[in-house]
């Protein structure tokens, strides 16, 4: 049975992916720069939320882990997510976006959220599926 916080963090997710998603298909109609800021800064906070509820995951099993990398390992070896270089990735371009803007890194960051994108849904979808609403 997961708790509230592991509900919450789903409830959360969800919504920024359906964003994140969402940029991404608008962007496909009428691409434009300010889509490509929008989809990284959506981008930003949905990895942000990937790893927070990772790590409350972990804590309900009694373990206790706090950064972003050694939680997205953790994940990895507890099969809880694939592909662990993709995701460590993830996690480097969503540090570089967000602290500082150079118009070639984003546009960079925005391909690789583009190739991401179906990894950060099918994730979810198995998390949610493993964890979320129903148990």
């Amino acid at each position: 049975m997961s708790g509230p916080k592991v509900k919450l963090g789903f409830i959360k997710l969800g919504k920024a992916l359906i964003s994140l998603e969402a940029v991404l298909e608008e962007y496909k109609i009428r691409p434009n720069r300010f889509l490509v800021d929008s989809a990284i800064k959506r981008f930003e906070y949905t990895i942000e939320l990937f790893w927070k509820l990772l790590k409350v995951l972990f804590e309900e099993q009694g373990q206790k882990l706090n950064f972003p990398k050694e939680i997205l390992s953790k994940a990895y070896m507890s099969g809880l997510i694939d592909n662990e270089l993709a995701w460590l990735s993830m996690i480097d371009a969503r540090n570089a976006t967000s602290h500082t803007y150079d118009e070639h890194a984003a546009d960079e960051v925005f391909e690789s959220i583009q190739k991401n994108i179906i990894t950060l849904r099918n994730t979810y979808d198995n998390l949610s599926n493993k964890f979320g609403k129903n148990n």
